[in-house]
């Protein structure tokens, strides 16, 4: 593995939502520095996008502007 890749943290719908009803969704690259994280489309499209969407667009597109 080179220093460019990353290991990838697949983030499950429970985990998302415990950390997005917390408060703490933008912290997890501070809590996991150094990772990727995984959404996967299937339950990003039906799940997820139903109940907050439109933050964690947002939220990806700001991880994905920072790696």
């Amino acid at each position: 593995m080179s220093g460019q890749e990353r290991v990838k943290i697949v983030l499950d719908t429970d985990v998302i939502i415990h950390f997005i009803r917390g408060g703490a969704f933008t912290l997890l690259p501070k809590i996991l520095p150094g990772y990727s994280f995984v959404i996967l489309e299937r339950i990003y499209n039906s799940e997820l996008f139903n109940m907050h969407g439109g933050m964690i667009s947002n939220v990806i597109a700001h991880l994905n502007h920072c790696q």
